[in-house]
């Protein structure tokens, strides 16, 4: 009987399907998130690397009562941003521009697949792991710091953020221009890399000792990237809470 059901489970496996018990108490990533930032009274969610929206519209549809703010820096997922958030009034989206550690102007490095498009250049490993990322042009982009980029939206200057980070390994850049926050945000999710992908982006252990160092403990680790050839995990998603 075990070996039938691993034939089984093999089968769907090769079909890009998966077939198993779930554990008392799993939850997805985004349930995950969304229950701690239920947990810590979270009443804004803002997406740093929007973007088209994917995020955003399941968030929403989950937890209709939240607000999202959405920040893409790439023209046109920008473009595409507006469409699917206009007549949803809890769905903000902010002018276009990428989150940094101070305010400028920066250019970012389109990939083909849109969604790896980063300011730090990809690396070999990255193009090899998925050929879809490989750099298609480069886009000039205003730079702003999160407290610069909310400074300009009304009516939510008090609210407790969570707040979800994917801007392919300018994570770290993104955090330390958001310090001046950090009271206001109990709940991060944040994408982490498990080698390098982008030129000069920080590793695993660097993003773990700058949560642990102000506060945050991780509370779940989620695949994110594998790669397309060998066996291997590229990157994960991590979900931190701060208790104080």
């Amino acid at each position: 009987m075990k070996k039938l059901k691993w034939r089984i489970q093999a089968m769907l496996k090769a079909s890009g399907f998966d077939l198993r018990r779930t554990p008392v108490g799993e939850k997805t990533e985004i349930e995950m998130f969304l229950a701690q930032c239920d947990k810590k009274n979270v009443s804004l969610i803002i997406d740093v690397g929007a973007n088209i929206g994917q995020f955003a519209e399941k968030a929403l549809w989950m937890a209709p009562h939240l607000k999202v703010l959405s920040i893409e820096p790439q023209r046109s997922a920008h473009k595409e941003l507006i469409k699917k958030a206009a007549g949803n009034p809890n769905w903000i989206v902010a002018e276009r521009c990428a989150i940094g550690r101070e305010s400028g102007n920066t250019s970012i490095n389109l990939a083909e697949n849109s969604y790896s498009s980063s300011i730090y250049k990809i690396t070999e490993t990255h193009v090899e792991a998925a050929d879809n990322s490989r750099t298609s042009g480069v886009e000039e982009v205003p730079l702003r710091t999160l407290p610069e980029a909310l400074g300009s939206i009304p009516g939510i200057s008090d609210n407790k953020i969570g707040l979800k980070i994917d801007t392919q390994g300018y994570e770290l850049e993104v955090l330390e221009g958001s310090v001046n926050l950090i009271n206001r945000i109990p709940v991060v999710l944040c994408e982490l890399s498990l080698c390098p992908l982008y030129e000069s982006a920080p590793n695993f252990r660097d993003m773990l000792s700058w949560f642990e160092m102000r506060g945050f403990r991780l509370v779940g680790l989620f695949p994110e990237f594998y790669h397309s050839i060998h066996p291997e995990m590229l990157q994960v998603n991590g979900i931190f809470v701060r208790d104080n």
